[in-house]
């Protein structure tokens, strides 16, 4: 199964890269506003006071821990390619934390790495139209996975401090994120989530 899962993922890699160097064509709105804010915050410039003064141009609507990490990855390599490789690196961790986290049932194992690395809808929002979502799903996988594999006791410290990544990164981190944190003291509820995600 080691096997497979390295095929799944090298599969995945593959395709994403191709689209990362062969496709010209992407929706980069998104990316376009990430690289000029983080760019502004590592040339030593307020990319909120920039943006405030000319609204019209490109956004600077990130919080503050997210324009950090993005702006120290530009530092290393100022282009935009060097976020959407940043956001591949999470997929590729996406696909890894869903393998291990339906352990045990080898067709749900099989189906949801397969849908979350070679499936199109996943291909186009996180890779031909480059997001921050990828990071913000591995908080939230990362939450589901500790809630599995510890203690209730035991996870409950860890899962409730990728809740406030996922809050410091994003905003109000998914909304789920708090519920999944109570959950480490309900597996009922853990089991109400598995049953919605069959569902979407």
């Amino acid at each position: 199964m080691k096997n497979l899962l390295f095929v799944i993922i090298f599969v995945g890699f593959i395709i994403r890269v191709y689209v990362l160097c062969g496709v010209n064509w992407t929706n980069s709105s998104d990316l376009n506003n990430y690289f000029w804010a983080a760019s502004r915050m590592a040339a030593g410039e307020s990319a909120y006071r920039l943006w405030a003064q000319n609204l019209a141009g490109p956004r600077a609507d990130l919080l503050p821990f997210e324009l950090v990490i993005m702006s120290a990855i530009v530092r290393v390599w100022p282009s935009p390619e060097a976020l959407r490789w940043f956001f591949l690196v999470f997929d590729l961790i996406n696909i890894m934390i869903v393998w291990d986290l339906f352990h045990g049932n080898r067709i749900r194992q099989l189906t949801w790495s397969i849908l979350y690395s070679c499936w199109p809808s996943t291909i186009y929002f996180f890779t031909m139209t480059p997001s921050d979502k990828p990071i913000i799903i591995a908080g939230l996988l990362g939450i589901l996975w500790l809630i599995k594999k510890l203690a209730p006791s035991k996870s409950y410290l860890l899962s409730v401090f990728l809740v406030g990544f996922l809050a410091a990164f994003k905003w109000f981190g998914l909304f789920i994120a708090v519920p999944v944190a109570y959950a480490c003291s309900r597996r009922r509820f853990l089991m109400f989530l598995c049953s919605l995600s069959e569902l979407c």
